[in-house]
C-alpha cells in the first residue's frame, strides 16, 4: 500500500502552536498601532530656516541660558566668515523661541583676537553634533574630523 504525499491537512500546526502565531500577530499590530499612533504637535510648530546647502537643522538642541530659551541649530556645509571666506567649515546657530523664521544668528566660535589657522577648517563639518548640558549648563558643537587647532580659546564663552 502506497502512503499518499500532498494529501491530508493542508497546515498541520497544532492548536498550541496557531495560538502562539495569533498572540505574534496580535502583539505585532498593537506594538505597530502605538507606535502609529504617537503623533507631535503639528498645531504649534517652529519653522526656523537658514541657507539652502548648509544642512541647516542637521542637529539641534534646546538651550536655557540666563532664564532664556532658545534653539542651537548645526548647519554642517554653512560658509565660512572673515578668515575662513571660501571654505566650509560649518556653523552654529542660535534661534530664539519665536514665530519668525528667520530670526536665527550665527555664534562666533572663533572670535577674532589671536585666531590663526594652522590647519585648513574647510569641510570639518562643524555642527554635525549640538549638545547642551541643561539648565544654565555648557553647550558642545563638534566637527566630524577635528583636523585643525585652534591657538585662541575662549573658555566659558556665553551662547
Amino acid at each position: 500500500m502506497a502512503a499518499l504525499v500532498g494529501h491530508g491537512n493542508p497546515c498541520p500546526l497544532s492548536s498550541d502552536s496557531s495560538k502562539l502565531w495569533t498572540t505574534f500577530i496580535l502583539g505585532v499590530l498593537t506594538l505597530s498601532s502605538q507606535v502609529w499612533g504617537f503623533n507631535l504637535d503639528t498645531t504649534h510648530t517652529l519653522h526656523k530656516l537658514g541657507d539652502p546647502g548648509t544642512f541647516f537643522g542637521f542637529s539641534l538642541a534646546l538651550h536655557q541660558q540666563r532664564q532664556r530659551s532658545q534653539i542651537l541649530v548645526g548647519a554642517p556645509r554653512a560658509a565660512g566668515q572673515g578668515k575662513l571666506t571660501g571654505s566650509r567649515p560649518g556653523a552654529l546657530f542660535r534661534c530664539p523661541i519665536t514665530p519668525e523664521e528667520y530670526d536665527c544668528e550665527r555664534v562666533d566660535i572663533d572670535g577674532d583676537g589671536g585666531f590663526q589657522v594652522q590647519e585648513s577648517k574647510d569641510n570639518q563639518w562643524l555642527g554635525v553634533t549640538v549638545k547642551s548640558q541643561g539648565i544654565g549648563g555648557k553647550v558642545v558643537v563638534s566637527t566630524k574630523c577635528p583636523n585643525w587647532v585652534n591657538s585662541h580659546c575662549a573658555d566659558d564663552q556665553e551662547i
